[in-house]
């Protein structure tokens, strides 16, 4: 993966690498959960921690 939009730099430096199954930060993979219809749901990162939850109501 050598495509420059999935690097993110602030000041220089290198913050996060994006892929299509989470990112990188530091020396932390966060993986993104889908749901049914293919929507992040969840980031969890390595050891296990909840980053994000998005809940939509079905009405």
């Amino acid at each position: 993966m050598s495509d420059t939009r999935y690097y993110e730099y602030v000041n220089n430096t290198l913050k996060r690498i994006r892929t299509e199954y989470g990112y990188i930060e530091g020396e932390v993979y966060h993986f993104y959960v889908k749901d049914h219809l293919d929507n992040n749901c969840l980031v969890v990162s390595e050891p296990m921690s909840s980053q994000a939850v998005n809940y939509y109501r079905s009405e």
